[in-house]
């Protein structure tokens, strides 16, 4: 009887060691403290050369989640115009308490149908949290202890178009809200269209004797002519590739309508932008709706291109009685003395023109903080004060009390193309670039094509979709880490 007491005792007494001695169920189990170790990239292969359809980018979501159940969850916040789940990815890890009870933040992307690397940057983030939390101490303490809402795509419909038929780098960008755009009771019946057939949209152009444009030297661009009298070919710029669908003899003129979704929020809305009124796009309501329940939202991230900005909400400016415009400016020299002194020491430094109440001097410091990490994270982004007019960013720094911040991405390559250093990148410098860099893939050459409206036009002489306001898919990867850092940050 003595011994099997003992067995007992000894057995509980073990027991009880083992339960002390080991470490939680969400510890770390896999830390990896070199930066020259493995971090998990291929526990859940992805490539980030390439943009990604709806089916493809959302079955990636449902994938990862899968293989992370204990660190992510998958809902439908609403649908889109054209019927398509806006699908939220919410990660943090459920051991340490739900996600309603921790430090928020709210990550989207593209709420600009044309703005798909949004996209991506959003997707890279959740992928990044998700196979390094066993390896990576400092993304396990942030999934641990805080929650990340990661909607990747917005404005799904009009996303879905860009990604996957001929358009221009500029749309489309609204959500598809059916509107007569030239009054002839017909509704977006005269889009851009692909008139030669080669998967992109560029400009055509008919050969006219008074014309003034001719083609270059290298029969790559159409460039003005200084002398119509130099005996060269002329063409008349047409405009963008498309049909005169309803025969009024314009082509273009009514393409896929609706709201700048960005202007369709409550803060500041106005009726020229935003029409018909703030949240009548189901998309925009749909997240804004969702916010409203979810207070532990701290911050927000909102993907855009192109530009490499950092756009900050900012409190509310306020001027000093009696300002003088002598007295303003010389506010703004010596501001500028003080930014230069500052940047002796941290080039990265930033100082804005802005004087705050009292009341939000810590608002506005810890904003100029956060950004000026930011630049430096980022290397060749600019932070600045945004703007408020029916903006995202706007509605959930003033109404919901969360810091904001619009990213801009890509560049228009200006620090890949631009050779002389003037802030712009010319045709020669983009075909330069396009030629070198890129081994010639991105450029449409002038090409003869028959129009059954217009008879034999040119088409060409233009870049490919993916090159100015979304990068091409080699350097999509470098600027989703970069910033996946800042939102850690």
């Amino acid at each position: 009887m003595k011994i099997k007491r003992l067995i007992r005792y000894t057995a509980t007494f073990l027991l009880a060691m083992v339960l002390v001695l080991t470490p939680p169920g969400f510890s770390q189990k896999k830390q990896q403290k070199s930066p020259g170790g493995y971090h998990g990239e291929l526990d859940f292969p992805i490539s980030w050369s390439r943009y990604y359809s709806y089916a493809e980018w959302t079955k990636i979501m449902h994938d990862i989640q899968k293989k992370y159940p204990q660190l992510a969850d998958i809902q439908s916040i609403g649908k889109s115009r054209m019927g398509r789940d806006q699908y939220l990815i919410t990660i943090t890890a459920k051991e340490t308490g739900n996600h309603t009870e921790k430090t928020a933040m709210w990550v989207d992307g593209a709420i600009h149908g044309n703005e798909v690397n949004g996209i991506t940057c959003s997707l890279y983030l959740m992928w990044y949290l998700l196979t390094r939390y066993d390896y990576d101490p400092y993304v396990h303490d942030l999934v641990d202890n805080c929650t990340f809402y990661i909607l990747p795509g917005l404005h799904v419909d009009a996303n879905e178009s860009f990604v996957m038929h001929p358009n221009t780098p500029n749309n489309p960008r609204e959500p598809y809200r059916p509107e007569d755009n030239d009054g002839d009771g017909l509704y977006d019946e005269d889009r851009t269209e692909d008139v030669d057939g080669d998967g992109e949209l560029s400009t055509m152009y008919i050969e006219d004797p008074k014309g003034t444009y001719k083609l270059s030297a290298d029969k790559r661009l159409f460039v003005r002519t200084d002398d119509p009298e130099e005996g060269v070919q002329l063409f008349t710029r047409i405009g963008g590739e498309g049909y005169d669908n309803d025969s009024d003899g314009l082509i273009n003129e009514d393409d896929i309508g609706g709201p700048d979704p960005n202007r369709n929020f409550p803060y500041g809305w106005n009726l020229n932008a935003g029409n018909p009124y703030p949240m009548s796009e189901p998309e925009c309501r749909n997240v804004f709706e969702f916010q409203l329940k979810h207070p532990n939202i701290f911050a927000s991230f909102h993907y855009h291109n192109t530009g490499r900005l950092i756009m900050f909400q900012a409190p509310p400016a306020v001027r000093e009685p009696g300002m003088s415009p002598e007295q303003t400016q010389r506010m703004r020299e010596m501001q500028e003395q003080r930014l230069a002194l500052m940047r002796e020491t941290n080039k990265y430094a930033q100082l804005f023109d802005r004087q705050v109440a009292p009341v939000n001097q810590h608002d506005m410091d810890t904003q100029t903080a956060i950004v000026t990490a930011g630049a430096r994270i980022l290397q060749n982004y600019r932070p600045t004060i945004a703007g408020l007019s029916g903006q995202a960013h706007a509605a959930t720094y003033y109404m919901l009390g969360a810091y904001s911040y619009l990213i801009e991405l890509w560049g228009s390559n200006t620090e890949y193309a631009d050779m002389d250093d003037d802030g712009r990148v010319s045709d020669e410098e983009m075909l330069q670039w396009i030629d070198i860099e890129l081994m010639g893939e991105g450029w449409i050459d002038p090409h003869k094509v028959d129009h059954p409206d217009l008879g034999e036009i040119w088409i060409g002489g233009t870049p490919k979709k993916h090159i100015r306001r979304t990068p091409p898919a080699r350097y999509i990867e470098q600027e989703a880490y970069k910033n996946a850092q800042f939102v850690m940050y």
